[in-house]
């Protein structure tokens, strides 16, 4: 089973890694042509969206087996991370490609998917703690000289086996 592409509740910047900010973080919550800017040179703040929206009881008490992110991107950059956020903490591998921005607007990158465990262990991997508010992912971006980086939108869809208890 899966939730379907999850809009995030909250976007901020984390400055744990990168060293521009992003501006206008709230814009990456919805597709909708007004995006969160980044006028820098060098990386990126990690742009962290987290508390999915609209998670079904049976995934937060299930077993996660896959992530799947998708997010809009477009710039004179490349993406240079993309790594989950569990609790509050930056963790498992970076799925980025390192692919370039500079791309058609509404060109949607995607990241993971079913049985991709993004290299977290499991004892994370409970529904509960991949959708807690401190949870989600977070995306950066690097480019030569001075640049403009936008991203219209974050999503998540996680894969899952519901528990039990929500079955009968």
């Amino acid at each position: 089973m899966d939730t379907g592409f999850l809009a995030f509740a909250s976007f901020a910047n984390d400055a744990s890694y990168g060293s521009t900010a992003w501006i206008n973080t709230a814009n990456a919550q919805t597709n909708n042509g007004s995006y969160s800017d980044n006028n820098g040179s060098g990386t990126t703040y990690y742009l962290r969206g987290t508390g999915l929206v609209g998670v079904p009881p049976y995934c937060s008490s299930g077993l996660i087996t896959g992530v799947e992110i998708r997010y809009e991107g477009v710039g004179a950059v490349s993406e240079n991370s993309v790594r989950a956020v569990i609790g509050g903490s930056v963790i498992g591998n970076n799925k980025s490609q390192g692919t370039s921005w500079a791309v058609p607007l509404d060109t949607f990158f995607n990241r993971g998917g079913a049985g991709d465990l993004w290299g977290i262990d499991d004892h994370s991997l409970h529904g509960w703690r991949f959708t807690s508010s401190d949870s989600g992912v977070g995306v950066a971006a690097s480019g030569g000289g001075s640049y403009l980086a936008q991203i219209d939108v974050i999503e998540m869809k996680l894969y899952y086996e519901p528990s039990l208890f929500y079955m009968f």
